[in-house]
């Protein structure tokens, strides 16, 4: 409720149920935004201790100093715990490695290859890919594409010219390039982080149109919150 940035935060069901019991709001839940954020994780994930929440939870926890991607895909941050999470530590969002600021290439290691920019469509990536002998982690802002369904399902990653064909969890080498990307899960990624949506439901300035806004005329952005 008191974020400094927005870079990789939504609306979700849950905020607006909050703002809905504070008993000074009645919310229109057709805004609210994907959140998959502990999904299907069980119990545990709410009861159980953060102690061993950085390997049963890898997707929503996370251990050490190095940069990785916020749980929405965004853009990365650095692993980060607070009171508010009682311990368990996360990747918060950092404003410098958004995949949705355009100025976030001044503070990458391949800025060529990358996507920076509000709606252009890219999503984080982790991994060693290096224009030298390296195996230091990273983040990286790639296009993407998804195609085929359930065990079929591939990730198409955009490198530059080059594409990666992720069919699997795993690391993927580039041509001409040392280290490697993670490729992520391609059916998980491809029904969440990567799954096409209207931001914000396109903020009752536009219509949602094949989960693209189509934005009413004075209006612009990938969620129709800009004056046009």
């Amino acid at each position: 409720m008191s974020s400094g940035v927005i870079y990789s935060r939504r609306v979700s069901q849950f905020s607006l149920n909050l703002l809905e019991g504070s008993g000074w709001y009645v919310p229109n839940y057709d805004y609210a935004e994907p959140y998959y954020f502990g999904a299907g994780e069980g119990c545990d994930f709410i009861f159980g201790s953060c102690a061993n929440a950085a390997t049963q939870f890898a997707s929503e926890y996370c251990s050490g100093s190095v940069r990785g991607c916020t749980p929405w895909g965004d853009g990365a941050g650095t692993c980060f715990n607070d009171t508010l999470t009682e311990g368990c530590a996360y990747v918060m969002p950092n404003k410098a490695y958004s995949c949705e600021n355009a100025d976030a290439a001044a503070s990458a290691r391949l800025p060529s290859l990358q996507v920076y920019g509000r709606g252009l469509g890219s999503k984080c990536f982790t991994g060693t890919l290096n224009s030298k002998s390296t195996t230091s982690k990273t983040s990286f802002c790639f296009k993407y594409t998804c195609s085929g369904s359930g065990s079929t399902t591939k990730l198409t990653v955009k490198v530059g010219t080059k594409s990666v064909v992720c069919s699997k969890a795993g690391k993927k080498t580039v041509s001409g390039y040392y280290g490697s990307i993670n490729c992520p899960d391609p059916l998980e990624f491809c029904s969440t982080i990567g799954k096409p949506y209207c931001p914000r439901n396109c903020m009752g300035r536009g219509t949602c149109v094949d989960n693209t806004c189509q934005c009413n005329k004075g209006f612009t952005g990938v969620d129709c919150a800009l004056n046009a």
